[in-house]
């Protein structure tokens, strides 16, 4: 209580500053005591693999890898199994298949993380907003982003990609990202409005905050774990999204590598070939697909339970 007095009695001391720094030990302890809850080995294990496959795909240009794209005019043979010189064979074109499950993992990086991206900062501004202000603003908001709820977004994308085809790596960002933006805005919203009504909100208005101020310093820090919660499980949906349209053919055509796209080949063929040998282009992108989706599941699930969000909030 003294504390207090004094820092008040300094007419140097602004009375808001004094409120948000309150409020910043609070969180700042908080997240200490939630950071008490071991993560365990499985997350540093999960979040190392994720670590990989990312900066896989942003530095596979500059790895010394075989041409994804002409195994033929490299000398390859032909659906050749695991050996030293390709460590996961060759596919049906005599490609090898480890070049490109690592240019495979660029679409599936990026159109992920791009369209996630795309969500969170379009849906986390709409939600903070229109929870903040409330009124009209906030049953328009709403009302207009239930609008791409109410169609069943495979169906949508189906559409969309098939108009404006052929699809690459930008407009499956784009395309995906509108559909992540009504998820992410309800989730800011339900959690702007569980924080708008707290007494540190309260009492940062009362000591003359602007609505700027207090969206920034106040509200946004305690959306933030929320949203990169959902953000870790909304990037392993859209790379299971993204294998799917790739699998329809909606994806980055052909020679291009991705993950989807090499699990579409092996259909062609695989009844030729009995055994390992049939599969093998497929198994090894639905391996890492497997992974990478778990990875991001199990490290999604941890943070959900270090920052203590809700399930009922994602």
């Amino acid at each position: 209580m003294s504390e207090f007095t004094a820092s008040t009695s300094d007419p140097s001391t602004n009375p808001i500053d004094i409120g948000v720094e309150s409020f910043g030990r609070r969180v700042e302890f908080q997240l200490e005591k939630n950071r008490r809850k071991r993560l365990g080995l499985l997350f540093y294990i999960a979040a190392g693999f994720i670590s990989l496959v990312v900066l896989t795909a942003i530095f596979v240009p500059w790895m010394h890898l075989q041409d994804p794209n002409n195994g033929i005019l490299a000398g390859n043979p032909y659906l050749d199994g695991p050996s030293w010189a390709h460590w996961f064979g060759t596919d049906d074109q005599s490609r090898d298949i480890f070049s490109r499950l690592c240019w495979g993992s660029r679409v599936s990086v990026f159109v992920s993380f791009g369209s996630v991206g795309v969500g969170l900062t379009l849906g986390g501004f709409l939600g903070m907003f229109s929870a903040y202000y409330g009124g009209r603003v906030d049953r328009w908001i709403s009302s207009i982003m239930l609008i791409p709820l109410a169609y069943p977004i495979i169906v949508a994308l189906f559409i969309i990609l098939n108009i404006f085809k052929p699809a690459n790596i930008g407009k499956l960002i784009l395309v995906i990202g509108f559909f992540t933006i009504p998820l992410t805005y309800r989730l800011i919203r339900a959690n702007t409005l569980a924080f708008a009504s707290r007494e540190f909100v309260t009492a940062a208005k009362a000591l003359g905050a602007s609505d700027f101020r207090v969206i920034t310093r106040e509200i946004f820090p305690n959306v933030v774990p929320a949203a990169m919660t959902l953000g870790v499980i909304g990037i392993s949906t859209v790379v299971v999204l993204e294998g799917t349209l790739a699998f329809l053919g909606l994806s980055v055509p052909n020679p291009t590598a991705s993950w989807g796209n090499m699990i579409q080949e092996t259909t062609q063929f695989q009844l030729e070939y009995p055994g390992f040998k049939g599969i093998q282009i497929a198994f090894w992108p639905s391996l890492a697909i497997f992974m990478f989706v778990l990875s991001l599941i199990f490290v999604g699930d941890k943070l959900r339970t270090v920052f203590d969000v809700a399930e009922s909030r994602l």
